[in-house]
């Protein structure tokens, strides 16, 4: 360590020391709060807000929720002066929404666009699960079993839920570990979902319309799955960036985001969004529908501009962040702030043609 480092490090690991004889004063014996290990690691990586812990290794939800925000106010003070946050200029803000375009990805391969097939490391059909389920997890807050081994039933489904818990306990290790290592969460339940041919360029698509947040638990018997409160219901703005891109349109994304109402007026109002950004949807489907899985060659034919709303739900890895980096212009673009540096190299760019330049 730089004797810099070693200086917070000392001061680190005092305030541990403090929290940990205040919770052996308090209830008998000492909160662990983080390992050495985790400490020398948190110096290193200097976190600049708290979901920045997510992707420390050894740091749990309890430590941020209860401590994250001291430990920041500490690491603040070892900030260079081009690594202090200062509130972003408005034509710095819309700069940045158009180099965040940029970092999407428009082809067959996001699952964001083209989900032909679920394959178990990214995506799961909870149509098995049944449509009350589905509702009580999506539009009442409600924690939902979707998996259980312990409930008294017949050898054949006693092996079929064995399966489905399998694919699912497979998926979920893959949203964790992207968790650990990236501090990005993709866990999202996908709903509804639209089938078509976008307008403007020969690209069929078969892609959520929202996108619902969710968090899991686990015993060594049973899935349950809630909304995810401390992360916002989205449209799926990968879905209108490609509309834009093949359209030629310039319009910028929408960072608005959806409220769980009663499932029916939820339904409305998403195909409203849609149609007045130019997606024209029919809506031919009221009840759930298992998810169909197309071969490349197997996609059904549609025009340009032919869109159809599919009541699909799918609980899969959807990265609305495709890189750590579009992660966190999105956080700097909702906070409005961002370091002195990045400031600097953004009015630097402030006179680029991006509607030139974007394809």
């Amino acid at each position: 360590m730089t004797p810099e480092e070693q200086k917070l490090y000392k001061e680190l690991y005092d305030l541990r020391e403090r929290f940990k004889e205040s919770t052996r004063r308090k209830e008998g014996r000492a909160a662990l709060i983080c390992t050495d290990t985790a400490l020398a690691e948190i110096v290193k990586l200097r976190p600049k807000k708290i979901s920045d812990f997510e992707g420390i290794k050894g740091i749990g939800k309890t430590f941020i929720d209860k401590y994250a925000l001291y430990f920041l106010k500490i690491i603040e003070k070892y900030q260079t002066e081009n690594e202090k946050t200062i509130t972003m200029k408005p034509k710095v803000v819309r700069t940045m929404k158009e180099l965040e375009k940029k970092l999407i990805n428009i082809n067959k391969r996001n699952r964001l666009l083209a989900l032909k097939s679920l394959k178990s490391k990214y995506a799961y059909d909870l149509f098995d699960i049944g449509e009350n389920r589905i509702n009580r997890i999506l539009f009442s807050n409600s924690k939902v079993e979707i998996c259980n081994l312990d409930k008294p039933i017949s050898s054949e489904t006693k092996e079929e839920e064995f399966i489905k818990q399998r694919r699912i306990v497979t998926l979920l290790r893959e949203t964790n570990k992207d968790l650990r290592e990236k501090g990005q969460n993709d866990l999202y339940i996908g709903y509804p979902f639209v089938i078509g041919r976008l307008t403007g360029e020969i690209f069929d698509v078969h892609a959520p319309l929202a996108l619902f947040p969710v968090v899991e638990e686990r015993t060594p018997t049973t899935i349950t799955l809630q909304i995810d409160e401390s992360r916002d219901i989205v449209y799926n703005n990968t879905l209108l960036l490609a509309y834009y891109k093949f359209n030629k349109i310039n319009d910028p994304l929408s960072y608005e985001t959806l409220e769980p109402k009663k499932k029916e007026e939820f339904i409305n109002e998403l195909i409203d969004f849609y149609v007045s950004k130019g997606l024209y949807i029919k809506n031919i489907e009221n009840n759930l529908t298992r998810f169909d899985e197309y071969k490349s060659n197997e996609f059904p034919s549609f025009s340009c501009g032919d869109l159809e709303l599919k009541m699909n739900a799918v609980l899969g890895k959807f990265p609305i962040c495709s890189s750590s980096i579009q992660r966190d212009f999105e956080l700097m673009i909702d906070n409005k702030k961002c370091n002195g540096l990045v400031e600097s190299l953004l009015e630097d760019s402030i006179d680029i043609d991006y509607s030139d330049s974007y394809e």
